[in-house]
């Protein structure tokens, strides 16, 4: 009995120092989830430093840019020398329409996110101005 508590002792001293050294500090740097790659320094982004983001299009391009609305708020993205995909397939720039979800990849510029990839999902068909499939509800029955 005291040999299997030792041996569960052991394994449980093991499995901690491995947690302990899964969890060491990053050092500043945000890691993992939509931004990771960059580093904050007194609340803003590292200017020149490749990053990464994911968010919704909010409203339609103006030119070559567009909002990504994230959860800290909105960006500026600059997709002029971006390569774009939709679906993982090439596309032409037109694709990025408000609602669709998009990943850009690039850096910052000032206050502006100079994007080198444009990854979209497409919208749902209400966001796009299409319409939804399917029939009518039926009506609530009357108590």
């Amino acid at each position: 009995m005291k040999r299997m508590t030792y041996l569960l002792a052991l394994v449980l001293t093991f499995a901690l120092a491995g947690h302990a050294q899964a969890q060491k500090e990053t050092g500043g740097k945000m890691s993992g989830g939509k931004m990771s790659g960059g580093k904050m320094s007194g609340g803003k982004m590292d200017v020149g430093k490749t990053q990464s983001f994911t968010g919704t299009v909010k409203g339609a391009p103006t030119g070559e840019t567009f909002m990504l609305s994230l959860h800290k708020g909105p960006m500026t993205i600059d997709m002029g020398k971006a390569k774009v995909r939709m679906n993982g397939k090439f596309a032409k720039k037109e694709v990025v329409k408000d609602g669709a979800m998009a990943t850009v990849v690039g850096k910052m510029s000032g206050t502006t996110f100079m994007a080198d990839s444009v990854s979209i999902k497409a919208a749902t068909p209400a966001k796009m101005g299409g319409k939804m499939s399917g029939g009518k509800m039926a009506p609530k029955p009357k108590m």
